[in-house]
């Protein structure tokens, strides 16, 4: 039982910081990158801010399971 717990609190704590680093870090470049819809630098091809949305995407979905997996251990 403590084992499994300490496992939920320790995947909660570890990702959660660096979620919350990127997301705080990246938002404002993602934001200017998706109103001037953003190009590849090297080719010029559209498409280089969804890569950057999913960079966020990703971070945020991250940290929402870390914070559920955190008060699962709780309860």
């Amino acid at each position: 039982m403590a084992r499994s717990r300490w496992r939920r609190i320790g995947a909660a704590l570890v990702p959660l910081p660096w979620c919350v680093w990127v997301l705080v870090t990246g938002a404002a470049p993602t934001w200017r990158s998706l109103v001037a819809t953003e190009a590849f630098p090297e080719s010029f091809n559209p498409g280089y801010f969804v890569i950057k949305l999913a960079l966020m995407l990703l971070a945020g979905m991250l940290a929402w399971q870390c914070l559920r997996e955190f008060r699962a251990a709780r309860g």
